[in-house]
């Protein structure tokens, strides 16, 4: 999609289209919202200078999210470092590098250990002892939500009988105990906002409601699995995968 936006971005065929820019393009046409419209053409713009993040988003290595983010402020001379820091430290520490790039005026990440921000919490490791201020740790147990997964909820689906009727539809507390599993993520682009719990076998053709069959996706991800634009294969107890 990213070449096509890049393609129609540089002919101008959207002109054509009556439409005024790619971003009206986006919008009008494909129903993206106007940030989501934006951040594709500035990475459509970006990618030609940038061939390792291409590779890497394109071998499904690198996240839309973390693309978009890597993308604003890497060069070509850079692009492998960032890479090389995403297979090291994972995405969201990749995040704040990018955040920390951009204040700093850099275009690449910080040397040596990439670690929690000091100010924020002390952790020490002695076994399964972890220190952390008292006040923090009242805060989080006053205000914390604690959802509990049974054992029996993680085992893997049995075979569904050919004539079974169709699952119920997810509770809330279904919802929460997904989302809770996935780290508040849609799975598919690490995205945080209005996300769903989405049945990775359909309903209608004998998917459970259960956690092996739920995975957390973002409104947007989960319309584009609805249009055969994105599809979601594995499960709970395999890992979950996105093409």
């Amino acid at each position: 999609m990213l070449d096509s936006i890049g393609r129609m971005d540089e002919s101008r065929l959207y002109v054509e289209l009556r439409c005024s820019s790619i971003e009206h393009y986006l919008q009008k046409k494909l129903g993206f919202k106007k940030s989501s419209a934006w951040s594709h053409k500035s990475v459509s713009r970006a990618l030609p200078e940038l061939p390792r993040l291409r590779e890497a988003f394109a071998n499904a290595k690198m996240t839309w999210s973390t693309l978009r983010e890597v993308a604003s402020v890497a060069t070509s001379r850079t692009e492998q470092l960032w890479i090389d820091c995403l297979a090291k430290n994972g995405a969201d520490v990749v995040d704040r590098e990018v955040r920390a790039a951009k204040g700093d005026g850099r275009d690449a990440p910080s040397d040596g250990e990439y670690s929690l921000p000091a100010h924020l919490v002390k952790l020490t490791f002695a076994l399964t002892a972890v220190e952390m201020e008292s006040t923090a740790v009242d805060a989080a147990t006053q205000n914390a939500t604690v959802i509990n997964i049974a054992p029996e909820e993680e085992r893997p689906l049995a075979p569904l009988a050919g004539n079974a009727e169709p699952d119920g539809e997810t509770s809330p507390e279904m919802r929460a105990k997904v989302l809770a599993r996935d780290g508040h993520r849609c799975q598919s682009c690490r995205g945080r906002r209005d996300l769903h719990a989405h049945h990775v076998q359909p309903r209608s053709e004998g998917g459970r409601t259960e956690l092996d069959n739920l995975v957390t996706t973002c409104k947007f991800c989960h319309g584009l699995l609805y249009q055969d634009r994105l599809v979601v294969t594995g499960s709970d107890q395999t890992g979950f995968e996105f093409s």
